[in-house]
This record gives structure tokens, sequence and C-alpha cells, in this order.
């Protein structure tokens, strides 16, 4: 028997842009690539609205952002103990708003957290893996073109380039990839992209070969890859490359596009749209030395409003939370090309899921 071990965050209360939030916490989900059943082994119902996580194999440590709408957000921290089970660690609470997504960097000793409603990243130092101390604190300026949703900076994702050693964060409310260099993180850098207005980068995805990266667009369903310049003295830079749409020109109105995943094949990209309730899959041909995209599929998430999703790491496995119809949806994936199979199997009932994260 071949199970495979997934963290499964929730929302616990209703939210605005919640109106159903009826989960339970955090769920330790097993998945069995045989039957192809779900089991819950744990829950963690002491954590609010758990709408990121991450795992982290170096230190052993699942990492949860505690996101509030009105108050400061909370990282919480669960160790992982033998059997699998994970206990409460240690919280650290962020000076920002609707805390929405984190970055541990455990060589770095660092841990970064967004906030969508203050625009700002807070960066702690790690001891022994959990946050310690606040020592960097970014709070951002401007505006977007959409009056309603970029009146202000919206701080959506935090990532790491190891080889030009910048943090890039995505800002929905001001249609920028912003940048700061881990060498002097406090001091002010020009944004790393500007993207067209009214478009809200919300996450990106670094190519794991070439110097790329893939911004996914929120506002506009759109996904960008853009260059990312290694040396001299634009180092850190992006330059866009190439630019497709998510869904077809009749949907774009109505689609919000919230995850954006690399096969573990690293051939194709996935894309999930909210509202129409789908999942695009782009191939990414690398040769010639420059990454381009070419879309392959678009298919039914067989529920409502696909807030993430993830893969088993053997690629042969396809996991989607559908937040409002509080449902997990399996479907096949062929392992080496990363193309989505047409099997969907039986769907697993749980309440409010947002983040799937496979503990490998």
């Amino acid at each position: 028997m071949k199970e495979q071990l997934f963290a499964l965050g929730s929302y616990t209360q209703v939210l605005p842009h919640v109106p159903g939030g009826c989960g339970k916490g955090i769920s330790i989900l097993s998945f069995n690539e045989e039957s192809s059943e779900i089991r819950v082994i744990q829950t963690i119902e002491d954590i609010e609205n758990p709408s990121w996580l991450h795992w982290s194999p170096e230190s052993g440590l699942l990492y949860a952002v505690s996101e509030s709408e009105e108050r400061e957000g909370v990282i919480r921290c669960f160790r992982k103990e033998s059997g699998g089970f994970f206990r409460s660690s240690s919280g650290m609470a962020v000076s920002g708003r609707a805390c929405c997504h984190l970055l541990p960097l455990p060589q770095e000793k660092l841990l970064f957290a967004a906030s969508y409603g203050d625009g700002r990243v807070s960066g702690f130092s790690l001891e022994n893996g959990e946050p310690d101390e606040l020592v960097f604190d970014f709070k951002y300026k401007g505006q977007g073109k959409n009056p309603v949703r970029q009146e202000a900076p919206h701080a959506h994702q935090v990532s790491f380039h190891r080889a030009t050693g910048s943090i890039y964060i995505c800002d929905l409310g001001c249609d920028l990839v912003r940048r700061h260099s881990l060498e002097a993180p406090e001091a002010h850098e020009p944004a790393a992209l500007s993207l067209p207005g009214g478009w809200g980068p919300r996450h990106l995805v670094l190519d794991p070969e070439l110097p790329a990266a893939y911004i996914l667009c929120e506002l506009e369903p759109r996904l960008v890859s853009a260059r990312i310049i290694e040396e001299g003295a634009e180092k850190g830079r992006m330059e866009i490359m190439e630019t497709h749409d998510t869904v077809s020109p009749a949907e774009a109105g109505r689609a919000a596009p919230a995850g954006v995943k690399l096969h573990p094949s690293g051939n194709c990209l996935y894309v999930s749209n909210r509202f129409t309730d789908t999942l695009t899959v782009f191939e990414i041909d690398r040769s010639g030395g420059r990454p381009r995209l070419a879309r392959v599929d678009e298919f039914s998430t067989r529920g409502k409003t696909p807030r993430d999703f993830s893969f088993t790491p053997d690629g042969r496995w396809l996991l989607i939370a559908n937040q409002d119809s509080d449902d997990i949806q399996i479907r096949r994936v062929d392992p080496d090309r990363g193309h989505p199979l047409g099997e969907n199997l039986p769907p697993f009932a749980t309440g409010t899921p947002v983040c799937l994260v496979p503990l490998v």
C-alpha cells in the first residue's frame, strides 16, 4: 500500500470572501494511491483560518498562517513527531491584516510573511526553525488601476530566487513584482517587474531549470512568463517574454485565478480558475534556453471555487481543493508528460478547503 500524506488548511469562519466558512482547521490526510481513498489521521482545531501552509522537511515543522480580516495575523508552527502526528510548537504575531502567505528559508535562517490587507511583508529570524524576532518590516505604498481591488498595496506571496539572492513579492494592489536582495534587504530596490494596469499579480512559480518566472494574475486571468536577469547592473530584474489567457475570452470577466503549480515532471504548469471552476494546463518547451508555453488543456474541477491543488510526488495524482463546494476532487495525471488523464474519482468531503501541501 502506497500512502502519501498531505496537510490541508481550511477557513474556519465566515468571511466576506468566504461565505460558507466551515472548516475544522488543519487536517493531516492520508491518500492511498492504490485505492485512491483519502482518510483523516489528525485534525488540529485550535487555529483560526489556516489559509496557507508550508512544510519544511529540514526542520520537521509545518508552518501555518492564521488569517484575520480585522486584526494582526499569527504564524503557528507544528512539529512532526514519531508516528506522523503533529503537536503545536510555537506562535508569532504578524504586524499586518489578512496575512495570507509565508515562506521559511531554513538555510538563511529567515521566514517571510505577506499580509494582503496592509500591503506588508514581515521578516523574522529563525531559531531551531521557529520564528524568533522581527528583523525586517516592509510597508509598501501605491495603488493600481482597479479602484475596488487596487486602492492600496496588497502583498500576496513571497518567493525566493537563490541565484540572485532575491525575494520576490507579488503585489496585487500595485501591479508589481517587488524585489529585495537578501544581501541588504532593508535597502530600497526598484520593482523587479511592472505588470499591465489592472492585472493584479497574485502568485508566481520559478522555473527549476531556466532563469524564468511564471506569474499568475488574478484580476485579469493571465499567465505571464518573465526572464530573470542574473548578472550585471540589472541583476534580479525581470522582463516579460510571453502572456497567455488562462480562460477563453468569453469567460475572462468571470474568472479569478488562484493557484499556479508546476507538475513534478517539470513539463507542465497548472492554473486554477475560480468562478469558471476549471484548471488550465500549459506545457513548457525549454528548447533553445528560453521557455515557451503552449496551452494543452482546460477541464472542470467538478466543484466550486478551486482555491488550491497539489500533486502526489510521483506526479500520478492531482488533488483539487474546491473551497465553496467543500470537497477535494481526485484526478489521474500522466506522470511523465504531466498531462491530465480523463478519469475522475469520487470526491472527498471536507469543509472549506483552501491550501493543500504534500508532506514530503
